[in-house]
Formats: structure tokens, C-alpha cells, sequence
């Protein structure tokens, strides 16, 4: 079974802790375009897969907006406020919580999110003491100053970036790999 919910109470925890099938989609959008890392958000996540013979329609359940694939070019910087973003609800849940492939990293939620919204739930910064600690890519250290390449849906990095996730702009490098519609 590929999850988005807890097998044994069926809440849903896709926005709150990684899963399986939040792995395995950062995994393809790290893998499929040859990317440093692979993002998707827990909201974006609609459905999980049962065990068996997975068909095309439970495959688009799971992420059924008509999004492409695409590669951005982000800061280690950015990719840091994208964690801490990610992880600002924790233990509650968010659709901004982050899968992520080719990189980890640890959260301690007894520290009061630094991060900082607007009347209107878009993410303006992350002042303060970060919940996000421990951010690995690959095998090294985040290194602030780097760009990486990410791989993830266009939303994210087309329309999301500037107003739920992180500061700043990024630069597209790759865009419609593929598409989540045919």
C-alpha cells in the first residue's frame, strides 16, 4: 500500500509526516529529470494506492491537478525556508509540509515556528530560531550560498514560490518534462 493515511485510523497524515507514496513522488521528481533533489507538498497529495496491480487512474488520483514537471534552480538558502515553510504547523498539519528526495533533515516543533505570514496565509519570512536543523543534500552539508537543482511540479515553482513557500525568485531551467494529464 502506497499511503497518504494512517493504515489504522485512516486520518490523513500526508500533510503532517512523510509517507511512502510522498517518498516515491519526490523520488520521481528528483529521478525523472535528473535533478539534486525532488520536492512535493503533502497537499498535493490527494489520494493514496492500495496494494496490488496499480492502474493509471489510481496514479493520477494521487496527484490529479493538471500540473507538469520541471526542474528550478534554488538556493540552499531558499531550500531552507522551504523546509522550515514545510514544518511550521508541526505537530499540526499543512499542506506546504515537504516530501523531498536526494536530501533530509530534522525538525524539533517544541521551537515556536519563526515563520512569518501575511493577512492573506502567504509566507512573508522566517525570523528567529529555525525548527529545521540537520538539512543534508546528498551526503553534505546545506550549503546556503549553492543553487541545486529541484524537481517538482510547476505549481510549486511557477505559482506557489513566491506566495506559500519561499522569498525571492528562482529560475526555471527545465520546464514540462511531463505532465500529470494526457
Amino acid at each position: 500500500m502506497l499511503t497518504d493515511s494512517d493504515p489504522e485510523s485512516g486520518k490523513r497524515i500526508v500533510r503532517q509526516m512523510e509517507t511512502n507514496l510522498g517518498d516515491l513522488c519526490a523520488d520521481a521528481f528528483r529521478e525523472v529529470p535528473g535533478a539534486d533533489i525532488g520536492i512535493v507538498n503533502g497537499g498535493g497529495i490527494r489520494d493514496g494506492i492500495e496494494a496490488g496491480d496499480i492502474t493509471y487512474n489510481e496514479i493520477i488520483s494521487v496527484l490529479p491537478s493538471s500540473n507538469s514537471t520541471l526542474v528550478a534552480e534554488i538556493t540552499g538558502q531558499q531550500l531552507l525556508e522551504l523546509l522550515e515553510r514545510g514544518a511550521a504547523a508541526l505537530p499540526g498539519e499543512s499542506g506546504s509540509f515537504i516530501h523531498i528526495s536526494g536530501a533530509t533533515y530534522s525538525v524539533d516543533d517544541t521551537i515556536v515556528s519563526p515563520v512569518k505570514l501575511n493577512d492573506y496565509g502567504e509566507y512573508e519570512s522566517a525570523d528567529g530560531n529555525f525548527r529545521v536543523y540537520s538539512v543534508m543534500v546528498g551526503d553534505k552539508p546545506l550549503d546556503l550560498e549553492k543553487t541545486y537543482t529541484a524537481g517538482s511540479v510547476d505549481y510549486l515553482f511557477k505559482n506557489g514560490v513566491k506566495k506559500y513557500f519561499i522569498g525571492g525568485d528562482v529560475t526555471i531551467v527545465r520546464d514540462d518534462i511531463c505532465s500529470s494529464r494526457i
